[in-house]
């Protein structure tokens, strides 16, 4: 539905705003909404100004009724649906992509104790920004030598146990 808000009023109880913490510790606070078409019902917001209904501005609800009618219903604002990834809601790029995994690669060789110099650090971004921005990607300059399996236990002699 969509109506001007016609009046805004906070509830108090025993003195104090009516509100209600979650079990996760946020808090709301409860306001009772009237609009022009006769409908009102009670609003449960964070704590401060709720911007969301403004008085005298028409906005878009939904009246959800209370299943115990001595209660006052409940008001549900519409807001504008936004589907999946947003435009403008991440700041990166296929080049600041592209240093982070190669950083990434970076650590992780020299964290095996591999010499890994600055410009190997370069070369690996740039096959990364090949890769993210969908060309075609030229095969590595240093061949890459298979890594030998990290001894977790050293070998052992034969002993007699049976396990």
């Amino acid at each position: 539905m969509k109506s001007r808000v016609q009046a805004i009023n906070p509830i108090w109880e025993n003195g104090q705003l009516k509100s209600w913490t979650s079990p996760q510790g946020s808090s709301f606070n409860f306001t009772v909404l009237t609009f022009e078409n006769g409908d009102s019902g009670e609003y449960m917001h964070m704590p401060g100004l709720q911007s969301f209904f403004v008085l005298g501005q028409e906005a878009e609800y939904e009246k959800i009724p209370n299943q115990n009618p001595s209660f006052p219903s409940k008001i549900k604002p519409i807001r504008e649906q936004k589907e999946g990834f947003q435009k403008g809601s991440f700041k990166g790029n296929d080049r600041s992509f592209a240093l982070s995994y190669a950083k990434d690669v970076w650590v992780a060789k020299i964290a095996a104790g591999q010499d890994f110099k600055l410009a190997d650090c370069i070369t690996t971004a740039k096959v990364f920004i090949d890769w993210l921005e969908a060309k075609p990607i030229a095969p590595l300059q240093v061949p890459l030598q298979p890594e030998p399996p990290p001894q977790f236990f050293p070998e052992l002699p034969d002993d007699d146990l049976p396990f």
